[in-house]
This record gives structure tokens, C-alpha cells and sequence, in this order.
């Protein structure tokens, strides 16, 4: 990330200096030696690309941007989209934040984009994009503010995926993105049942709007972004636990990621849950505390 400007109420901040760990900090605006205590507005100007260790390594959190071959009509088609990663310290490669779980903020997000394309966050979209920069013929997408939320749960994509689409009995928007539209139906069906049965048995309801699921190229895992999941496939395990997450991990969220096998260990728990199973948190499989002892050990040995 290229931080270009920086500014403090509307004034120019008279210095950034960059940090180690991928921090910055910003001196006040010349002739301004202390802040007066309140709320203060900080804007800053800054560029991403898509990083090297990103373009090698699809486990690394970030910004991508891949090509993907897709056949529409028998004739193959390459697909350039985006989209983001943000597990654990990967939002800070994409927007300036306090990258830390506890620190949780309400994004509001707006994308300019080619009018060709789709632009997708966690929230909803207000209204069907609108032209924002004539100069240059880009659309302009904004979304809902989330609840209040961390920010490596802050996510977009911008693509020419198709969608499938439809509206459960409590008024939710279930949608699936993707290049191939058999498997998007096939996973819509599989969002519906695994969305309806956690949403029927846990508690608060699931506080946004809608959720979309958006299928990307091979590699990597499966990422539980609040209202806006990303994968390259959905087995019904990890459909399951991936949605899990919209209540552990994303509304209710540790502190730090020391204890992030909290987050795991729930989702991983659900994830064998079934509408025609009684709940129980006395029967654990052995599959589940396995998993769990290798969450914790990979931990320990960071």
C-alpha cells in the first residue's frame, strides 16, 4: 500500500513516517501541536496493488487479482476480477485500520468500477450503481454500513461473475456468484438449507440483510466475511461452517487472535450440526477435537 496524502480535519498532516510491522504514523497539521480533545476526521489517500507474496501464495491475506478461463457457449473466455482476503492481518493491504479482532468499526463502502462489472461487499447495495466519474465512464456501487464489525472481516469483490438468487421465508437475500452457473445453483440450494437451519436455531437472528456467497479461482480456504463468503467451492461441511462464523467469530469475536480457536472450534462444531439431529454440546466427534488440538498447536509453535 502507497500512502499518498493525509489529512486532519480537512488540513494537510505535516509528516507520515512509516513504521516497522506495517504501520504508519501521522504528525498534526503545521502550526497544530495538540489536537483538542473530541472527534476528529482523518482522511487518507492511498493506492493498492496486488502483492507479490499474493500473486504466489493464494494462502496469503490481501488483494488479488486473478484470470480465470471460463467457457460461456462453448468458446473460452478470460474472467479478470478482484477480491480480498482479509484472515488475520490482511485488511491493512487494502485500506489503512487498526488491524486487530477487537477493534471493530462500521464500514461503509463505495466502489468505483466498469459499468460492465459487478461490484460486491458486505453490505447490500442501496440502489443499481450510478455513473460517479463522467472523465471516466466508471460506475459507482455503494453499499449499507455493516454492523459494527473487525476488519479482517472487511471484504469486496469486483467481477463479471453471474448470480443466482432468492429470497428465504424470513426475507433474507440468499445469492451465489460465479463463472459456472450448475455449480452456483448447486450451491444456492445448499446456502438455503444450511443458512435456514442455523438461522432457525441460534440467537440473536443474523443481523444483516442478506449473504452471498462468491466462487473464486482454486487455492487457498474458504473465508467467512460477514455477508459476503468467499471460496472456490462449498462442500455442505464447509457451507455450514463458514455461516457458523456469521455468529462466531463475526458478531460475537475474540479478543485477540491468541484465542481465535474459539472461533474455529464453534464453527467446526456446527458445521456436523443437522435439522434433523437434536442439538447437543455433550456428544463431540473426534474429527472436531482434533481439529481443534491443531488450531491450538499451530498457534503455539508461531
Amino acid at each position: 500500500m502507497n500512502i499518498e496524502r493525509a489529512e486532519i480535519d480537512g488540513k494537510p498532516v505535516s509528516r507520515i513516517v512509516r513504521l516497522r510491522h506495517e504501520r504508519i504514523q501521522l504528525h498534526t497539521p503545521a502550526n497544530i501541536t495538540v489536537l483538542p480533545r473530541g472527534k476528529h476526521l482523518i482522511t487518507i489517500g492511498y493506492n493498492v496493488e496486488e502483492s507479490l507474496a499474493a500473486k504466489s501464495n493464494w494462502g496469503t491475506p490481501g488483494f488479488y487479482h486473478p484470470k480465470e478461463i471460463g467457457s460461456i457457449n462453448g468458446v473460452n473466455i478470460t474472467h479478470n476480477y478482484v477480491w480480498t482476503q482479509g484472515e488475520e492481518y490482511g485488511a491493512r493491504h487494502y485500506v489503512p485500520c487498526f488491524d486487530d479482532p477487537d477493534k471493530k468499526a462500521k464500514w461503509k463502502v463505495k466502489i468505483s468500477h466498469p459499468p460492465e462489472y459487478t461490484a460486491l461487499s458486505n453490505g447490500k447495495s442501496l440502489e443499481k450503481p450510478f455513473y460517479g466519474d463522467l472523465s471516466t465512464s466508471l460506475a459507482v456501487t455503494e453499499f449499507e454500513a455493516t454492523p459494527p464489525m473487525s476488519s479482517y472481516l472487511l471484504t469486496f469483490a469486483v467481477s463479471k461473475h453471474k448470480r443466482v438468487t432468492l429470497l428465504t421465508k424470513d426475507g433474507y437475500q440468499l445469492s451465489v456468484y460465479a463463472i459456472n452457473m450448475t455449480k452456483a445453483e448447486e450451491e444456492l440450494v445448499l446456502l438455503k438449507e444450511c443458512f435456514e437451519y442455523l438461522n432457525s436455531v441460534l440467537q440473536p437472528k443474523y443481523p444483516l440483510s442478506k449473504i452471498d456467497v462468491f466462487l473464486r479461482s482454486p487455492g487457498g480456504w474458504a473465508m467467512e466475511n460477514w455477508g459476503l463468503i468467499t471460496a472456490d467451492y462449498m462442500l455442505k461441511h464447509i457451507m455450514q461452517h463458514e455461516l457458523a462464523h456469521q455468529w462466531f467469530g463475526n458478531l460475537v469475536t475474540t479478543r485477540t487472535w491468541s484465542h481465535y480457536w474459539l472461533n474455529e472450534g464453534f464453527a467446526t462444531w456446527w458445521e456436523n450440526q443437522r435439522e434433523d439431529t437434536p442439538v447437543s454440546f455433550v456428544t463431540f466427534s473426534t474429527k472436531f477435537w482434533m481439529e481443534i488440538l491443531v488450531i491450538k498447536l499451530s498457534q503455539l509453535s508461531r
